[in-house]
């Protein structure tokens, strides 16, 4: 490498201080490697990834919470009211004995709190203290929104210890045609959570908790003999 002359033009060799032609001093100091501060390289890429790993942690502190933290649930229908449970039981009585004679054109009302109890105190089959199930039915909610989706609220404990709860919307499905000794409804889900978290696995984790109460006891009879469920205001309307 060659150190040329800023006076003269001519190249010297390199260590060279003085120019060989003219004798002028070399400027030898812009001929230097020019070495990088690591100090301060490696403090800017230090907080990068201090700042990176931070909002890993938040992101996964947000997800947690939204996932496990207590959903307030005294907006939605309490188990105690005794004017719901009287109107729930009669009317379960009727519809009961409607469905077992197998006939007749008949259309039952009722509201999402009367659901929510017959539900939970009559159609549920309660787990035993020996159950091995990772979830198990504390109570399952239904409720009705302003556009008309129903909403069913799962509250469980995952994996018999971590309060949790899910959550999934969406519409009753009717056959088009009513098959005998055939379930003719369903629920078609459009939104799953699990607490407040939007997730894609809250369905079959809430719709199996049905399988107790449609595989035993009176309520295939019901289910079996329902030829349409729909939404009116805040209400479920069951045709026979």
């Amino acid at each position: 490498m060659l150190i040329k002359c800023n006076s003269c033009g001519h190249e010297n060799q390199l260590g060279a201080i003085f120019c060989r032609s003219c004798g002028g001093k070399l400027d030898v100091e812009t001929m230097r490697p020019k070495v990088e501060d690591k100090a301060s390289s490696f403090n800017v890429f230090g907080l990068i990834r201090n700042l990176v790993g931070f909002a890993i942690f938040i992101g996964v502190v947000g997800i947690l919470v939204m996932m496990f933290y207590p959903d307030d649930l005294s907006a939605y229908p309490s188990l105690s009211d005794p004017d719901v449970i009287k109107a729930a039981e009669a009317k379960y009585e009727i519809m009961l004995k409607k469905a077992e004679q197998g006939y007749g054109d008949e259309s039952y009302t009722f509201t999402a709190q009367e659901a929510t109890y017959l539900y939970n105190k009559m159609f549920v089959a309660k787990p035993t203290a020996t159950d091995a199930a990772a979830y198990s039915v504390e109570k399952l909610i239904f409720n009705i929104d302003a556009v008309g989706f129903i909403h069913v609220i799962l509250k469980t404990k995952m994996m018999g210890s971590v309060p949790t709860t899910f959550e999934i919307a969406g519409t009753v499905k009717n056959s088009d045609t009513k098959t005998p000794d055939q379930i003719s409804v369903s629920f078609k889900a459009t939104e799953h959570k699990m607490g407040h978290m939007p997730i894609m696995f809250a369905e079959k984790q809430v719709l199996e908790k049905f399988d107790p109460a449609t595989t035993g006891g009176k309520i295939p009879v019901i289910l079996k003999a329902i030829s349409k469920i729909e939404v009116d205001g805040k209400n479920f309307v069951v045709k026979f």
